[in-house]
């Protein structure tokens, strides 16, 4: 991360400065960082116990984005001479870096303790709570930190969406708005529009998103999602635009291929929709009709048939015969699902909904086709609509918080992804598959403890699981315990080996 992104203050030396120091400081102050760095480690070979040449090297390395050694430079000067608040800030900037967040936590606190007026640590103590799923406290942080430097863009940014994460939607609405007379990048444009498509409000955020992409024509995120909302809106010639654009800067974007293949089916395109679907298969290793077999079972609500064909006919045939009856609908609906025909399942949950609306489960399994069709965007959004259903309900599903929080993880955002997995395990509390997407989480987080503790709990829960014992390996692994690591790579092997005989005709 720069220095000028940043913009804290480089550290006090003492009066004692050898011309070599001074030298050294010359080189990091004319950004040329690679010789700063020599001409440091020639002094420290020399002076080895020099705090000012540890810390100075540190806060190099830290502006090359290497926090890990920078963070040991840091620790070899604090032998030396006690860690300024300065210091501290930096050594916890480093270490969120390398995304260990306790620490983090710890080494911001300790500097904001020595200087509450410096809006950086501020703000870097509120990312290491919004990773930890700690929006509340995330949010008073980012407020702090605004006060004491008004218009902090990246504040004001986390600040929204910590407010999105807390359900307080006009706040987070307002907090863009705030931002966008003096945004520099299309942040705050993309955060706004994001939020008011996901709350239904495509046409009002189509303005936003179109902006966001003026303003950051090289990137392909800001066209990609301007080119899902125009597919919302039936826009289909400039969703294709947008999603061809999008295309061409990330070639490798699985679900750009899969919002193509949608607006080209949708219009007739079908040779191009092929050729999408194609490239979809080539990155992701499945069709657009196949995801994950979690998807397939999150669902409390699946249909038991030893037939599909037959429990197809009966169904269909139900849902025929009397074409208002929700339950008939929904059981087409996951008939349609376990037959990997997801636009029709979609197609009958959607029908389900208009006669119910509110349905929990209905919206909680139309997430579900969402997924399966790729569409990972819309299925989150309907996975949040289920969950907003159930506010103040005596007795609520975990499916939606479960998936939600499955996704997110998938979406690199695992310390939001606790925080939807917290509610699912307060429902579900003896839920094997909420215990290991926590595991899952916090080992994407490096908090291996917890990691371990919810991972052995799932094992626990679902002995026969194969996937949560090559987890709980990893973790073993991680802790150095390779006795324990072996074992459970050995439970995995053999369980999937069981899966692989049992699934042979």
């Amino acid at each position: 991360m720069a220095a000028a992104a940043l913009m804290l203050a480089v550290p006090r030396w003492t009066a004692a400065q050898t011309d070599q120091l001074a030298a050294a400081r010359a080189l990091f102050n004319a950004d040329r960082l690679a010789d700063a760095e020599a001409a440091l480690r020639q002094i420290l070979q020399e002076h080895a116990d020099s705090a000012d040449a540890h810390y100075l090297l540190a806060y190099v390395l830290f502006n090359e984005n290497k926090p890990k050694p920078s963070l040991s430079e840091y620790a070899e000067g604090a032998r030396y001479r006690p860690a300024s608040a300065t210091d501290l800030a930096l050594m916890g900037c480093d270490s969120f870096l390398l995304e260990d967040y306790a620490a983090a936590d710890k080494l911001l606190s300790k500097s904001l303790a020595l200087n509450r007026e410096h809006a950086l640590p501020l703000y870097f103590l509120g990312r290491t709570r919004y990773m930890e799923g700690r929006f509340e406290d995330a949010a008073q942080l980012f407020v702090e930190s605004l006060k004491v430097k008004p218009n902090y863009l990246h504040a004001e940014l986390f600040l929204a969406l910590s407010y999105q994460h807390l359900g307080k939607i006009s706040q987070a609405e307002d907090t863009y708005k705030a931002a966008l007379p003096h945004a520099t990048d299309a942040g705050p444009w993309r955060g706004l529009g994001g939020l008011l498509a996901s709350t239904g409000r495509v046409a009002e955020a189509i303005p936003y998103l179109q902006k966001a992409a003026e303003m950051s024509p090289e990137e392909a995120r800001p066209h990609r999602e301007l080119g899902a909302a125009y597919m919302t809106v039936g826009n289909s010639l400039d969703a294709q635009r947008e999603l061809r654009k999008a295309a061409d800067l990330d070639p490798k974007n699985p679900v750009t291929r899969s919002l193509l293949a949608q607006v080209y089916r949708s219009v007739g395109l079908n040779d191009r929709a092929a050729a999408e679907a194609a490239r979809f298969r080539e990155l992701t290793g499945h069709d657009l009709t196949s995801g994950s077999d979690d998807a397939a079972t999150s669902s409390q609500a699946v249909v038991p048939h030893r037939n599909a064909v037959d429990a197809d006919k009966r169904s269909g045939t139900a849902a025929e015969s009397h074409p208002n009856n929700i339950q008939a609908l929904f059981d087409l609906g996951r008939t349609e699902y376990n037959e990997n025909r997801f636009d029709e399942a979609a197609a009958a949950f959607q029908r389900c909904l208009k006669l119910d609306p509110k349905n929990v489960k209905a919206e909680h399994n139309l997430g579900l086709a969402y997924e399966r069709l790729g569409r990972k965007g819309d299925a989150m959004a309907a996975f949040r609509t289920a969950i907003s259903w159930q506010t103040g309900a005596q007795a609520r599903d975990a499916g939606p918080y479960l998936d939600l929080g499955r996704l997110t993880i998938d979406a690199h955002r695992s310390g939001e992804a606790v925080q939807y997995l917290f509610e699912a395990e307060k429902i579900a509390p003896r839920d094997m598959r909420v215990h290991r997407e926590l595991g899952n989480a916090y080992l994407h987080m490096k908090m291996l403890p917890k990691a371990r503790a919810e991972l052995e709990k799932a094992v626990q829960l679902g002995p026969d699981e194969a996937g949560v014992h090559s987890m709980l390996a990893e973790v073993y692994r991680q802790q150095g315990l390779a006795d324990k690591a072996r074992a459970e790579s050995q439970r995995y092997s053999a369980l999937s080996a069981a899966q692989r005989t049992d699934a042979e005709p």
